[in-house]
This record gives C-alpha cells, structure tokens and sequence, in this order.
C-alpha cells in the first residue's frame, strides 16, 4: 500500500473524528472533561478487540491509555462507564448515522469494489432486529450491504420490519449505488422501490410473494409451464461438501408483454425462477423463488446475485450476533442502542477491510476468523495501529 493512500486514509480517520466534535453537546463545560471524539474514538477501539459493555469499555480506556493517546489527547486519562454511558445517551443517532455514511462513500471511493462478472457489484439490502435493544419501540435498522467487499455501506432506523418499504429509499438517497445491482427480499418488492433504484442509475432484482397481488401467482404459473420453460434461459450449479449437496436451476426470460400492469414497474425486463435442491443426510429439500429484475435475461448473472444476496444473513446480521453478540446485548435507552449499533458496524467494518490485506500462507489458506483477530488485534497495538490505517 503506497504512502500517499495511508496519509489520505489517516486524514479520513482524523476528519471522521472531528466530524464528531463538531456535533452539539449540550453538556455543560465543567463536565467536559474528554471530547466526543475521544469518547466514540475509545469505544470503537474497544469494539474491534472484543470488549463490548460499559465496563469493559472502561477497562479498555485504562489498559490501552498510551495507545490510545496516539491518535487523542486524552489529557485527563481515559474516562469512566457512567462518562462514556451518558454521552452515548444523548448523542443523536442520526448524526452518526450519516457520519458512517459519509466514511463509506470514502472509503469504496479509494478502493472500488465491483464482482468478478460484468463488473457489477451486487448490494444486498435488508433489515436486522436488535433483539436486546428494549423500550417501547424495537431497534430495527435496515443495512445496505456489499456482498463482493462484505462492507456495509449504511443503515436506516425503522420502528419494526414493516417499516422498511418506508426506510428503503431513504436508505437508497443516502447511498452511491450507480452501477450496480440492488437485491431486496420480498418487503421491499415495491413500484416505488423500483423506481428509486433506477433513478439512482442502478438495477434491481426483487424477491415476489403475496404482497405484489397477482404477480407471484401469474410468474409462478409461467415457469410452470412446460411450454413456456423450455423457451427460458437456464443454468444450473452444484455444491458440494460437509455432507450437504446443493443444487441450483436459474430460470429468466424477456417474455413479460403478457404481465398485467407491467408498465407501471420502470426499467421492469425479466422474471427468474430459483429452484433450490439440497439434499443433507440423504435427505432432499426442494425450494422454488421467484423475482422481477431490470436486467435482461441472464441465468448465470442473476443466479450470482441470487446467492450474494444471502451474504447479508450470513456475513452481516450472523455475525453481529454471534461473533458481536449484539442480540445480548441488554440496551434500555434506544439511543445508547443505536449508537452502539453503528459503531459496531464501523468495527466490523474496519475489521474485515483488515483481515483483507493480511497474508495467508498459501492461495487456498482460509482468512484468520474475526473472532480469532479481534483477540490479536487487543494483544498487538502495532497490528492495531495498521488496522486503523488499512481501514480509514
């Protein structure tokens, strides 16, 4: 990595952090003893080496003061639980939240991020319940995410799932998503949705079920069909491993002048059909999805975009449960919760752009897991210290 991209990325770093100071904060001088910069700056470093409550926040503070004053004055020490509870209690989400946005747009701007087929990235969209977060209302945010890079690239708060029709575009305006291929599950399976996503100069591929009227009956019913099924584009993969065999039939057709009201979805071009064969143990499951796109008729790319779209589960939302432990994560204050959420992500963030630039010992050698580097990186202030260059 050249010299020049780790000074622009320090810069990155550096105006990230003053963003942050520059939010209002109505504490009252006297208090003022740490910036909010240095507040947000301690909780993300203790984030990313795996200590995730009040307490260990603090903990983090003390032990890694000398680091910690690398990047931070810290002229008063590193400061306490109730200190950095109460700022993340009255710091507006929202700030955050387009702080976050605004680091991404950065960083994919340094380093673009396109899939290895007709260098078109696929970004996945969809929503996580942070089951810890309690109060009246559930903490539902709906994530944009990057199934080649494996970054998130912004989020949006919603009151609960039903929300997301409304959450999506708002999701999308705040997003550089021109070029490249949006998959959104059924919920986001809107005329509106479609119409913001080529507005942004991006394709779609929406999941159908019954919320879309006839549609998902009229699609299923054509690929159906025998007549009409020999006439599709097809391909079809197996996987194999672990006692698992997976096998995947894309259909997709340009034959949709017959789809009732098809106009008034823009850019609207193809169906697919996925059917879905795993057989675990001997024993087989079969599952059959259907989706409208504004690409063309193209087996092999769609069943591609299909597969990147369950990246989110997997790479996103299981990992901030499990590895993150975000779902046990008992929040009472909402915005404690939400704060906390964003900064998580910008950890795992930083923590995969990381895991990207290290070596393996041979071509098939596997990356390190997260949870392995997290406890490296609390024990290695060197290794730490790259991987806030190699991320920002």
């Amino acid at each position: 990595m050249s010299e020049d991209i780790l000074i622009e990325r320090e810069e990155v770093l550096n105006s990230l952090l003053e963003e942050i100071g520059k939010q209002k904060d109505p504490r009252i001088n006297r208090c003022k003893r740490f910036s909010l910069g240095e507040i947000f700056f301690l909780v993300l470093n203790a984030q990313i080496c795996g200590y995730e409550t009040f307490r260990e926040y603090e903990a983090y503070g003390q032990l890694k003061l000398s680091f910690l004053k690398r990047f931070l004055p810290y002229k008063k020490g590193s400061p306490s639980r109730s200190t950095i509870a109460r700022v993340l209690a009255f710091f507006d989400p929202k700030h955050l939240e387009k702080l976050f946005i605004e680091w991404m747009k950065k960083i994919v701007s340094l380093e673009a991020t396109k899939t290895l087929e007709n260098d078109q990235g696929v970004v996945a969209i969809d929503g996580k319940t942070h089951c810890g977060a309690r109060g009246e209302e559930k903490l539902h945010l709906v994530s944009a995410f990057d199934t080649n890079s494996g970054l998130i690239l912004g989020e949006e708060k919603v009151q609960d799932k039903s929300n997301e029709i409304t959450a999506i575009p708002l999701l999308l305006d705040s997003l550089a998503v021109q070029g490249n291929l949006i998959s959104i599950d059924a919920m986001g399976c809107q005329i509106a949705i479609a119409e913001k996503i080529i507005s942004k100069g991006a394709d779609y591929l929406l999941a159908l079920k019954g919320n879309q009227g006839l549609l998902l009956e009229d699609v299923r019913d054509y690929f159906e069909s025998k007549d009409c099924l020999k006439n599709c584009d097809v391909v079809t993969r197996v996987d194999k491993g672990h006692g698992r065999i997976e096998k995947r039939t894309c259909y997709t057709t340009n034959d949709i002048n017959w789809i009732d009201k098809k106009s008034d979805w823009i850019g609207f071009k193809s169906i697919v059909m996925v059917i879905a064969e795993r057989t675990i143990n001997g024993k087989l499951t079969v599952e059959k999805r259907f989706y409208i796109s504004s690409v063309k008729s193209d087996p092999v790319r769609l069943l591609l975009a299909t597969r990147a779209h369950w990246g989110i589960e997997n790479s996103l939302h299981w990992v901030l449960d499990v590895i993150f432990g975000e779902d046990n994560r008992i929040i009472w204050n909402q915005n404690i919760a939400q704060n906390e959420s964003i900064i998580r992500r910008i950890a795992l963030n930083l923590l995969k752009k990381y895991r990207l630039t290290m070596p393996t010992k041979s071509a098939k050698s596997e990356k390190i897991a997260l949870k392995t580097l997290r406890k490296i990186l609390s024990h290695d202030d060197e290794k730490m210290f790259k991987l806030l260059q190699a991320g920002f």
